[in-house]
């Protein structure tokens, strides 16, 4: 049994190195060629390596990300690159590099987190919720057809990913100003879209407004037009991109993009029938609060209630706390203990991310709310789909 534990934050070559090996090993063909030794790959992440009697046998990142929680953005954590070495499973390595991360979160004022899991469950139990799947939609050429004689008053300009990344990420930060859960990367954006070989569709209206943005590839003459992101403001630019590829009708197969489990993009055009997966490598992202005092200022509807919190990994968070409207903006005191009804962090994090019936919180056994409460929640916290966005 080991006698001694240790986290260290990475820093040098060789603890990249320990880390792409512990990587890959986790997440690609084992053994394979690993001839990188730079912290290139990892650049920007906090990276921690848990040490057990002197052995190098977990690793995870916390990789600096900023995220919109209704109508505000936050600095956030992605948590990835989560492994232990099969041999040193099931001894709460997980678990210890989670707590490690949690203190360097309060350190760093980031008030929210979310990841990509392995198993749902697991995280679950550190306070993470679901958000909503990313499918994987294919719609024929020949079924964009009906737009290509719409009278749609836009305009396109294309041009080349690797000619204007400053633009594209600017414009992926006024996009995340109107996306409820959108992520975005802080010190990796612009190496991870230097590196994607694309073509940017930007949709502008009458009054050169940008209304939708995608960057797309298209894989060959009469194959699929392979578009992440799609990304528009309103109707008109969600139609006019689908207009663009139309145009398209006796050069590609078809369009591929990822839309969000309640998108109802069945509904988007008639004769239309997309098929959908949900991507294999990966299942739905989660999310949770860290601070719940950090939320003041986002945007809610009418109501107040008073919440005891019970959070295990974040002892700030386990008070009473009285959440109130003003102004259509979240106001947030802390009130007596006992005086709010008690509720886990999951259900706090599952009102603030939407996407949750409030009477399923006692299923889930994150809490018990009466009518009168579930009506002034569904009230202040209306319901939204959280679109994450960045994978990580």
């Amino acid at each position: 049994m080991a006698t001694n534990i240790e986290i260290k934050s990475a820093s040098t070559d060789e603890d990249y190195k320990l880390v792409k090996d512990m990587t890959q090993y986790a997440f690609a063909a084992s053994p394979g060629q690993n001839e990188s030794n730079s912290h290139e790959y990892f650049q920007g992440d906090h990276q921690y390596i848990l040490y057990e009697d002197g052995k190098p046998m977990a690793t995870a990142a916390a990789i600096p990300m900023t995220q919109q929680v209704r109508g505000k953005v936050f600095d956030m954590a992605g948590i990835a690159g989560v492994f232990t070495y099969p041999e040193a499973r099931r001894r709460g390595h997980v678990k210890a590099l989670m707590k490690h991360m949690f203190a360097k979160m309060k350190e760093k004022n980031q008030p929210i987190t979310s990841l990509y899991p392995f198993k749902q469950s697991f995280y679950g139990k550190f306070g993470y919720i679901t958000l909503p799947q990313t499918l994987i939609v294919e719609i024929k050429s020949h079924q964009l057809a009906a737009l290509i004689d719409k009278d749609l008053d836009v305009s396109y300009r294309r041009y080349l990913l690797k000619d204007e990344v400053e633009s594209v990420i600017q414009y992926y930060k006024d996009f995340q100003e109107e996306i409820h859960g959108m992520a975005l990367f802080i010190d990796r954006i612009q190496q991870s879209l230097k590196e994607r070989d694309r073509w940017v569709l930007e949709v502008r209206d009458s009054d050169d407004h940008l209304i939708a943005l995608l960057l797309y590839r298209i894989e060959g003459f009469e194959k699929p037009a392979v578009i992440f992101p799609f990304l528009y403001k309103n109707s008109l630019g969600k139609y006019g991109a689908l207009r663009y590829f139309a145009l398209h009708a006796e050069q590609i197969s078809s369009i591929k993009t990822q839309v969000y489990t309640g998108d109802m993009i069945e509904t988007w055009l008639y004769d239309a029938i997309p098929r959908k997966k949900s991507r294999d490598w990966v299942p739905s992202p989660m999310a949770r609060v860290f601070d719940i005092s950090a939320l003041r200022g986002i945007e809610v509807g009418p109501g107040k209630i008073h919440l005891q919190v019970s959070d295990p990994y974040n002892p700030a968070n386990n008070s009473c706390w009285k959440l109130e409207e003003q102004e259509g903006l979240l106001e947030i005191s802390t009130c007596h203990q006992g005086d709010g009804t008690p509720i886990t962090i999951q259900a706090f994090s599952a009102m603030i991310f939407g996407g949750y019936d409030f009477e399923d919180f006692t299923i889930h056994g994150w809490g018990d709310l009466n009518t009168e409460e579930i009506a002034i929640l569904t009230s202040m916290f209306p319901p939204l789909r959280a679109k994450i966005f960045q994978t990580f």
